[in-house]
């Protein structure tokens, strides 16, 4: 869970506020006292980080609350609403093939089937203008090989 701005800048403030106690006190207290000084100083802070934690937990807890509106998400991303997930917009494009629009080392753009899609390669850099082919799509990583390079041989026998 991240800290809401709220939480850090009272603790900041309680700390920096303690710290002065404690430099003033440095000169006017004995030694043992300015001891018992620094740990009553932490106990201090101890209690009101925890206290600030309750607090902001508890307005958490109520989900009309303007903290909790401002920290949970409550929207919901439906497919009603026009929204579409990324897994399969590329798995139709596994076994076709296209060309390499810019360099992939190992990733960069492939024009397929129309579309530029970012590509990765299995590990091997792939000159712009080859032909590649896609062999696999999971989510949004499309991983392409090369088939022939520009004004070269195909390659599929040493695939």
């Amino acid at each position: 869970m991240v800290p809401h701005p709220v939480i850090l800048g009272s603790k900041l403030i309680v700390l920096i506020i303690i710290i002065v106690v404690l430099l003033i006190l440095r000169g006017i207290l004995a030694p043992e006292q300015f001891r018992v000084a620094v740990v009553v100083g932490v106990a201090v802070f101890l209690c009101f980080s925890v206290l600030v934690w309750a607090v902001f937990l508890r307005l958490l807890s109520n989900p009309e609350s303007k903290v909790s509106k401002q920290m949970v998400l409550s929207h919901q991303a439906r497919t009603e609403d026009g929204y579409q997930s990324s897994a399969d917009e590329f798995a139709s494009l596994v076994g076709s093939r296209g060309v390499a629009v810019s360099a992939l080392r190992p990733s960069g753009i492939a024009e397929v089937e129309g579309r530029r899609v970012p590509v990765v390669t299995e590990g091997g850099f792939v000159p712009a203008g080859a032909t590649v082919e896609i062999v696999s799509a999971k989510g949004s990583r499309v991983i392409a090989r090369i088939v022939a390079e520009p004004g070269g041989e195909d390659r599929d026998d040493e695939a």
